[in-house]
């Protein structure tokens, strides 16, 4: 994963030129610290010599102002300078003044990682108590996949399903997602030879988990991005990865109990959830989706402490989901069952 994100910040967010390491690394730990803490140039100075980075050579004015432009250019970060009452001038750049995305946060606060437990000090002796989660082998690929969605070509994929079953693929890829720490891709089927996009074909669109692509090979074939299809658009109504077009979302009334309150306070379940009603012993929330079975497992995760108050038909086939779960453990009488073996 680590070595993914190296290169896709040095392939893909940062402009093509050739960019040492050592160079990466400093713009790095400037905006990891500069998006902490208001700093002058003598603070910087300071903390960069307790640093990991430190080699002696002193963080000259000059050498600073380069980066900030470097930093604001490459990163989208804009370093704000402040002239202070004492006439110092401090630095910082704020949380609301970034051009930067969430895909280069995301590699940013990676590398912000690496720096601090790459030296061989004190930091590197926690390394092995800092645990990652786990992508899955799809993301040996990603590299590639991104490659062909910059180009605007097509990918041949050899493609295994949960059921065993294989097939050979062309695909244009649109999009990719992270859901349950698997990578997902949104792809069409590209199109035979002559054939032309039409109404009936120009949104069918598919979900392939790319750990379940076994090979993958990239085309000289181009196709044309559609861009009127908006990656937060395509999933607004949907809950996890997979989306069916051709339902209509839902007025989902949710009654919260619990320690549930607070998680779903703190992490709302999608991003529609507005709330209804408020107490210490009770939280209700309404939320538009399509109800799928992703939708379904996440209420399951709360136990006891969800319960679907509207409407009256997705309330009854989640107790449907619930008497399943129950069946599994308890007799029509209501005692435990007895392990089967």
């Amino acid at each position: 994963m680590l070595k993914f994100l190296f290169i896709f910040a040095k392939e893909q967010f940062i402009k093509p030129k050739i960019m040492a390491a050592k160079t990466i690394k400093m713009a790095v730990w400037l905006i990891s610290i500069l998006k902490k803490s208001d700093l002058t140039l003598k603070e910087l100075q300071e903390a960069f010599r307790r640093s990991s980075l430190y080699d002696g050579k002193e963080l000259q004015d000059r050498t600073f102002r380069n980066y900030m432009d470097m930093i604001r250019e490459e990163f989208g970060f804009n370093i704000k300078c402040t002239k202070i009452t004492t006439g110092m001038h401090v630095y910082r750049i704020p949380d609301d003044d970034s051009d930067t995305d969430e895909i280069k946060q995301f590699a940013i606060d990676y590398f912000t990682i690496c720096n601090t437990l790459a030296n061989n000090g004190d930091n590197a002796k926690v390394r092995d108590r800092i645990l990652f989660q786990k992508i899955d082998t799809g993301s040996k690929f990603l590299v590639d996949v991104i490659k062909a969605m910059v180009d605007s070509v097509v990918i041949d994929v050899h493609y295994e399903k949960f059921d065993g079953s294989t097939s050979d693929r062309l695909l244009e890829p649109f999009f990719l997602k992270v859901f349950e720490n698997r990578w997902y891709l949104v792809a069409r089927e590209a199109l035979p030879e002559g054939e032309q996009r039409n109404k009936s074909n120009k949104h069918k669109f598919k979900t392939f988990s790319l750990d379940k692509v076994t090979a993958l090979k990239i085309t000289s074939k181009k196709f044309k991005y559609d861009f009127t299809m908006d990656p937060e658009t395509y999933f607004s109504n949907s809950f996890g990865i997979f989306v069916n077009e051709n339902e209509t979302p839902i007025d989902i009334t949710l009654k919260f109990t619990g320690d549930a309150i607070k998680f779903v306070k703190n992490r709302p379940l999608h991003r529609t959830q507005t709330e209804v009603y408020s107490s210490t012993s009770m939280y209700v929330v309404k939320i538009k989706v399509n109800p799928s079975k992703d939708f379904v497992n996440a209420l399951l995760s709360y136990g006891p402490g969800v319960e679907v108050i509207a409407p009256a038909s997705f309330r009854e086939s989640f107790a449907e989901s619930v008497k399943q779960m129950y069946s599994n453990y308890f007799d029509d009488n209501g005692s435990i069952k007895a392990l089967s073996d």
